[in-house]
């Protein structure tokens, strides 16, 4: 499993187009390529990272692929993960917040780092060879059913906003037996396969 690593970066993103701010020396930016073929179902390789992270780093995990800490009855967002196929082979991009000690508007109450979470100062080339073992010793997935006991054990997404392509705002219910999932639109449980998550608890 080869890997790219980045001290900082100027042209981050997330999900979406979404950009994701990387300071020198307080986040961690890496890609790994993994070996196998794109199977039927890709986006798995990035749920199986996010169980895989989540237990290794001991926090929660919000549908589809966000990496959440606690904080009192609200959550915020350690981490992600970015799933693309580039020529025939599964990228797997991760951001992780390791040394912040504060964030900027409007991160300021949705952001945590590792550093904030357990009051210590993380290395950067610690946490990367602890995410390569994490992410070697986990099992591809062929099925979301595979994940399903593992995901549930860590999952915080029941509750959570998302915004629907056509504008409309999806409440998790719960994820369901292939990975999507199921929110209440409108009064209606309706199965949303792609959403944007909603800043916010």
């Amino acid at each position: 499993m080869g890997h790219i690593r980045a001290d900082h970066q100027t042209g981050g993103r997330g999900r979406r187009d979404r950009a994701w701010v990387s300071f020198p020396g307080e986040s961690l930016a890496i890609s790994f390529t993994l070996d196998e073929a794109p199977q039927p179902a890709p986006y798995l390789f990035g749920m199986a990272a996010g169980v895989a992270l989540a237990e290794e780093l001991d926090c929660f995990l919000r549908w589809p692929n966000d990496l959440v800490v606690e904080d009192g009855a609200n959550y915020r967002k350690l981490g992600g993960i970015l799933t693309e196929i580039v020529a025939d082979r599964p990228i797997l991009g991760i951001g992780l917040n390791l040394n912040q000690t504060d964030f900027p508007e409007p991160m300021t109450e949705i952001a945590a780092s590792y550093r904030m979470v357990t009051g210590q100062v993380v290395d950067a080339a610690g946490m990367r060879e602890r995410i390569r073992g994490a992410l070697e010793a986990f099992p591809r997935p062929f099925l979301f059913a595979e994940l399903k006991d593992r995901w549930a054990a860590r999952d915080r997404t029941p509750g959570k906003s998302y915004r629907l392509p056509d504008g409309r705002v999806a409440i998790a219910q719960r994820v369901l037996q292939d990975g999507a999932l199921l929110g209440l639109v409108d009064g209606q449980e309706l199965r949303v396969d792609g959403a944007e998550a909603i800043f916010g608890p």
